[in-house]
Order: C-alpha cells, then structure tokens, then sequence
C-alpha cells in the first residue's frame, strides 16, 4: 500500500512516466546530489537527469534503505509490472479517490503543476524528456544538476 502511494507521489514530483519510475534502479539515484538518472525508451530525449525534489527525499531515502535492485519492488522482491500496478493498486485507488484517470495523468499533474509554479520552461521540458537534445545540452555538468534541483524545488504541490 504505502509503496504503492510512493510510486504515485514520486510521479507526481518528477513526471516520470510509470513504465520509468518501475524500471529506476537504485544505482541509478545520486541522493546526496539529488538526481536520478533514468534510461527512457520513448524517444532520443527519454534518457534524462531528474532531479529529486526535497518533499520525496524521505521517500527516496526509504526506498534505497530496503535494499533492493530497483528503487520500487514487489513485496519479497521483483519488478512491480504496470498490469501489477493498475490491479493490485490503481484501479482501488482510483475508486477510493473517484478519479478515473490512468497512472499517466501523474505525469500531466506535474507539467500542469510545474507551469503553475513558473518554472522555467526549457527545464521543464528536460526534466519530462521532451526537449530536443544536443550534445552540447545533454553534457550533465555539476552545474547542469544544481540548476535542475533548484528548479524543481519551486514546485508547489
């Protein structure tokens, strides 16, 4: 269940879309540095630096804590697949909250939200995978990384 919600909240805060955020392994989180890399599959722009907003460090944190291969696994360990999810999880939780949506509103949620709290535009399309990339752009600097969380950190939620 709490994991479960995790899953949602951490959607919500980074606009990673669920086949992404199932498939986060946890070499691939830089806490400290607050970043996770995720290896998208969707287009040339899907493989991207998020950066992890201050709310869901707990969670984060929690999550590597458990000790397992991915950031997000089923109870004894496993990778939760998106049919996993919607039946053992969204479909009551869309009941219980009266939505009828799919896990990738989350997604939406975030863009919407992230507008709303007037980030800029250019990371917010990086941060989601829909920026045209370079090589120049998609060179992850230090630098790249502080402005990515400094950003993210003005959403509002």
């Amino acid at each position: 269940g709490v994991q479960m919600m995790d899953i949602v909240l951490t959607m919500i805060y980074t606009g990673m879309r669920i086949s992404e955020v199932l498939a986060v392994r946890c070499d691939d989180v830089h806490l400290a540095d607050r970043w996770i890399a995720v290896h998208g599959t969707k287009t040339a722009a899907a493989d991207r630096i998020i950066p992890i907003h201050r709310d869901i460090i707990p969670i984060i944190q929690a999550r590597l804590d458990a000790g397992g291969e991915l950031l997000f696994e089923r109870d004894g360990g496993g990778k939760i697949g998106y049919q996993y999810f919607t039946l053992y999880f969204f479909n009551d939780f869309k009941k219980h909250f009266g939505i009828d949506k799919t896990p990738h509103a989350c997604r939406h949620t975030f863009i919407t939200l992230a507008m709303a709290s007037e980030m800029n535009q250019v990371l917010i399309r990086k941060m989601v995978g829909h920026s045209a990339s370079n090589v120049t752009e998609a060179t992850y600097t230090h630098a790249y990384i502080s402005d990515l969380v400094r950003e993210i950190d003005k959403l509002k939620i």
